[in-house]
């Protein structure tokens, strides 16, 4: 004897439903435990397989699955070819990511990215480049804002605060006549601009 079943939350409403015979209604399955009896419902019994599938298919297109806008947590459409999950693309490209990242952070794929990477220098370099002229306004204003940037300023500053000083002595010493130039420019222009527009009084 197959059956299709419900499992419910805790305001009665469907989130998983499935096919089985037996205790299955009451197992744990890969989306997680059952919840408490009260809240398993055997939907409709059926003599033939096929026949359960269908139901449990078209029980599955009724309420409609999360990813397509639905209120189930099923994985696949159900029917004999429930492991052919169709996922939506948003779905696809985040599990692709995920995908990626993973195989990433593995000593395999390490050691594979530092082979390519040592193989294609140029296309890495000009690649860097691209993505560095598309977000540069981006990359400048969060490194701008980044706390390990603004600290590793301040250690910096902090480090070389006597050398500073020095180059700025050294530059001062080094332009005096160049500096005191510019400063009498500078006043002059100030003076210039006070006695063409005066203050209004």
């Amino acid at each position: 004897m197959y059956y299709v079943y419900l499992w419910l939350r805790e305001d009665r409403t469907p989130y998983y439903v499935g096919k089985g015979k037996g205790y299955r209604a009451f197992s744990k399955h890969i989306i997680g435990c059952p919840p408490p009896k009260d809240r398993v419902i055997i939907v409709k019994e059926f003599e033939d397989e096929d026949e359960s599938y269908l139901f449990e298919e078209w029980l599955i297109q009724v309420y409609g699955r999360k990813c397509e806008g639905g209120i189930l947590l099923n994985t696949s459409i159900g029917g004999r070819k429930r492991n052919s999950r169709v996922r939506t693309e948003s779905e696809f490209e985040e599990r692709q990511k995920k995908t990626v990242k993973k195989y990433q952070q593995s000593g395999k794929g390490k050691e594979t990215y530092k082979k390519w990477v040592a193989e294609n220098k140029e296309r890495v370099k000009e690649m860097k480049k691209k993505y560095y002229d598309k977000n540069r306004e981006i990359l400048n204003e969060k490194a701008r804002n980044s706390k390990s940037k603004k600290e590793a300023d301040k250690i910096y500053r902090e480090k070389n605060r006597k050398r500073r000083a020095q180059v700025a002595k050294e530059y001062q010493q080094k332009n005096k006549e160049k500096l005191r130039e510019y400063h009498r420019q500078y006043y002059y222009r100030k003076k210039l601009e006070a006695d063409t527009y005066p203050p209004a009084t």
